[in-house]
């Protein structure tokens, strides 16, 4: 399922419910910035000031008091593609602000401007929505001698979407432009959707909704990426990705996994996480990271990844090339529709093979070791012979179109003719999957002849979890041989596949094909129903779920949603103990917001409700200057905060102090959380307020 979320009136909003709830105490929410037509969210200047931003293309400066300025600090309507899902939905201000006074936007472009821009056909009134068109980053200098804050426009440089050829591939209604944030090694990062439909399965084509003919016939597509969702796994797509940038060209930076130094501006050379659908929100997880830039050490990203027709996503991203599954895995498990799906990576090529699946280079979260195998060089099992050891495709993660499932019966066997060329000694491997709880070992036979017996095909904790079992070294005649194994007890595993090591083509994928682990999520919830689940692993060490609220499952009870928003962590140093480090959830659709933590590991400790009600919730922000939160819902913005026990507590602790007076001498002349009457600025003032204060509180 998928979400207008800028549309009114829509059957999805009404389940959000319509009335305010209100956060717990101590915290007070109180109106920020006025009233907003299309308000999406925020980001902070050094001296306390906030940037707000509309989706329709406008930037606005509100002051710490609340005050706004009067004119847009930028506009660029005329330029953004402001529809269903889509418009200016990011923006980063440089790190190094206000010495480097930049500011960069993460937005969808109107088509009729992307073709028709500075050409006399060109008509500022006229917008071309419904169309396919691309994303686009751009980087604006402001103008901070003095007066009010205002972009340069002539300072507009076009980090990614100089042409349609060279942007963000937008041919749907959603899934496209997210977030943009700097890492802490000043790298730019972005999030950016699957630009597939959510109408139907998509592995490419015309599918309803979207517009994939259109961006093909303009270049916004290339032929290798017309595969639908699975754009999210080519890596040679900017879509369903999250993007590191060099922040002055655009272009990917060294240390990112597929980087390419003769060709920086390649999609694969900007690629630093896959497998997303819609990461709409996406926030940097304070505290981690790495500055110095040639480590390429960005920090930790918190990512909300909208669900299709289930589950909805919380995931980390700590490193690079992690792959967060979609669209082969929704959530913690395997997406049916879309495993069930064997396209071919384009990529993926095996010197005398048909290019692999994209579903085969990617498999299940493991303790185990992985091991991937090239299907055109093994013998699959659905294609040998067998006896109460029929086909199935059920269970997924197998190479080729199927495996076998041995029946309840002993003396159940497949059988393959092997080509081995030449004589010599050789081990026989099999593939396999074995969810019992129990060994089921099978007899080895060469040419009839037992050559060993009882193989362990040990239970790897899941009919989903694919090992290798492989017998001791066997003389092989050259030549077609019979290979056969068969049960020795009730039953026996899945078979998928089978192999002689080292006697010809190597069985494993070149070492230059990218292969996945699933990285799940810390968290997922359910469309309509409260379930909401943390991963865990078997005793075998296969992935499993544990429901929150449960033995083994975080602190919590169940909930459910549609439209995952992601969590920012508030590590506020004037917070009271039990909120600092809290990261707050969101969903959309069913307007809530929860809190969560995290342990050190990253996993999910315990979730708990936090308000709800919040009608058109499309963002929540961390205002680490002014030590606050941001909710936005579209006409509104809301900030929340927790008020010291008395004024000039700069850092909770119930004294007010010298660490309480460095902290204002620190901030002198700009605002923030020691701009104690918020009036936009450090001084005298907020100083009379502290020493009124001094020593110990008295709430």
């Amino acid at each position: 399922m998928e979400l207008p979320r800028f549309i009114v009136l829509v059957p999805c909003l009404l389940l959000a419910t319509l009335s305010r709830g209100a956060p717990p105490a101590p915290f007070v929410a109180e109106p920020f910035g006025g009233t907003f037509t299309d308000v999406v969210g925020t980001e902070t200047l050094p001296d306390g000031s906030v940037l707000a931003f509309e989706r329709s293309g406008l930037v606005w400066l509100v002051r710490s008091d609340g005050a706004r300025q009067a004119t847009p600090v930028l506009d660029i309507h005329d330029e953004v593609g402001a529809w269903r899902d889509h418009g200016l939905l990011g923006l980063a201000v440089h790190p190094s602000f206000p010495a480097v006074p930049d500011v960069f936007l993460l937005y969808v472009v109107d088509r009729h401007h992307l073709l028709n821009a500075g050409t006399a056909a060109y008509n500022p009134s006229t917008d071309d929505y419904s169309s396919a068109t691309i994303g686009r980053v751009t980087r604006y200098s402001l103008d901070v001698s003095g007066g009010a804050l205002m972009a340069i426009t002539s300072s507009r440089r076009v980090l990614i979407g100089q042409t349609r050829q060279t942007g963000l591939p937008v041919c749907h209604q959603s899934h496209s432009v997210g977030s943009i944030l700097f890492g802490r090694d000043g790298s730019l990062m972005l999030s950016m959707g699957d630009s597939a439909s959510y109408l139907a399965v998509d592995s490419g084509g015309q599918v309803a909704g979207g517009y994939v003919g259109q961006a093909l016939a303009d270049g916004i597509l290339t032929a290798k990426e017309d595969v639908g969702s699975f754009r999210a796994q080519l890596i040679d797509s900017l879509a369903g990705k999250v993007l590191r940038i060099d922040p002055e060209t655009g272009d990917g930076l060294a240390g990112n996994p597929w980087f390419d130094a003769a060709s920086p501006r390649a999609a694969r050379s900007r690629v630093w996480a896959l497998g997303l659908r819609n990461p709409y929100r996406m926030t940097l997880l304070q505290g981690t990271g790495n500055p110095d830039a040639a480590a390429a050490d960005p920090g930790t990203l918190v990512v909300g990844d909208v669900g299709w027709n289930l589950w909805e996503e919380l995931s980390t991203i700590t490193g690079p090339g992690q792959n967060l599954g979609w669209p082969i895995f929704e959530g913690l498990e395997y997406q049916s529709n879309y495993a069930a799906l064997s396209p071919a990576n384009p990529d993926a090529r095996v010197p005398g093979c048909e290019n692999v699946p994209f579903r085969e280079l990617i498999r299940q979260d493991s303790t185990a070791g992985a091991r991937f195998v090239a299907g055109c060089r093994v013998l699959g099992a659905e294609s040998a012979s067998a006896q109460n050891a029929p086909t199935a495709n059920t269970e997924f993660g197998f190479t080729g179109s199927g495996y076998r499932d041995f029946g309840d019966a002993v003396g159940a066997w497949i059988e393959w003719t092997v080509n081995v060329p030449a004589t010599g000694t050789h081990p026989l491997s099999f593939r396999f999957a074995n969810g019992s709880a129990a060994d089921r070992p099978l007899d080895v036979l060469v040419d009839g002849v037992v050559r060993q017996s009882s193989l362990s095909f040990a239970a790897t904790g899941s009919w989903r979890e694919w090992r290798v079992a492989t017998t001791a070294p066997i003389a092989l005649a050259a030549g077609n041989r019979t290979v056969r194994i068969r049960t020795v007890g009730p039953s026996g595993p899945n078979v998928d596949a089978m192999w002689v090591e080292g006697a010809a083509s190597a069985a494993d994928l070149p070492a230059a094909i990218p292969t996945f682990t699933h990285r799940r999520p810390f968290v997922d919830w359910r469309h309509g129903g409260a379930a909401a689940r943390t991963p865990s692993f078997t005793s075998a060490g296969a992935g499993a779920v544990a429901a929150v609220g449960s033995g083994g499952g975080a602190l919590g009870v169940q909930f459910s949603g549609y439209c995952a928003l992601g969590a920012p962590r508030a590590d506020f140093a004037t917070w009271p103990p039990e909120w600092r480090g809290m990261h707050f959830l969101g969903d959309y659709t069913e307007g809530w917001m929860r809190t969560a933590r995290l342990d050190s590991g990253g996993s999910l400790a315990s979730v708990a409700p936090f308000d709800a009600g919040l009608l058109n919730l499309v963002g929540v922000y961390a205002d680490h200057v002014n030590e606050c939160l941001y909710v936005s819902q579209f006409s509104k913005l809301t900030r929340l905060t927790i008020p010291p026990a008395c004024p000039g507590d700069l850092n909770g602790n119930g004294t007010v102090d010298g660490v309480d007076l460095g902290v204002m001498l620190g901030r002198w002349g700009m605002g923030g959380v020691a701009d104690l009457n918020r009036d936009g600025g450090v001084d005298g003032v907020d100083l009379g307020v502290m020493l009124g204060n001094w020593g110990s509180c008295t709430p």
